[in-house]
């Protein structure tokens, strides 16, 4: 994507660790072109990107670096929050500690009408998972 859009690539400094050694990942093929990522992301930083303001929130637990971006209500969570599941903590890196108090402490801080899409499946609200999420439900609703 680099190539064909002239950008540049961003990550968090918590994951600058993957990019020197993706191996430990299942799925990954071998022998991919060296990733290179010229910036930084960090929690709080605003993206401008086609006319749009892209939020970055700091969401640990599936990565050290995992990141989700905030667009005005839309929220895209990678693999950090699913419709009625979270993302995955055992491979190398991921904290379940870490993606609970990720999801409690800053998604379920967005507003319930927060749209959230996934990384991969279907697309759900912050209220929605705040209220029936059975791995990590708000405790308003226990």
């Amino acid at each position: 994507m680099k190539a064909a859009l002239g950008c540049t690539a961003a990550i968090h400094p918590a994951d600058r660790w993957l990019l020197a050694d993706p191996g430990p990942f299942p799925g990954i093929p071998a022998g991919l072109p060296e990733v290179v990522c010229e910036d930084d992301l960090s929690a709080g930083q605003v993206i401008a990107w086609q006319g749009l303001e892209v939020a970055v929130l700091h969401t640990p637990g599936h990565t050290p670096g995992s990141v989700c971006f905030l667009v005005g209500i839309d929220l895209l969570a990678g693999d950090t929050l699913f419709r009625r599941s979270v993302g995955r903590t055992d491979l190398p890196g991921g904290s379940g500690e870490s993606l609970l108090f990720s999801i409690q402490d800053r998604l379920y801080a967005l507003p319930p009408e927060t749209v959230v899409h996934p990384g991969h499946g279907p697309a759900t609200t912050i209220g929605e998972e705040m209220r029936s999420n059975p791995f990590v439900r708000h405790p308003t609703f226990r």
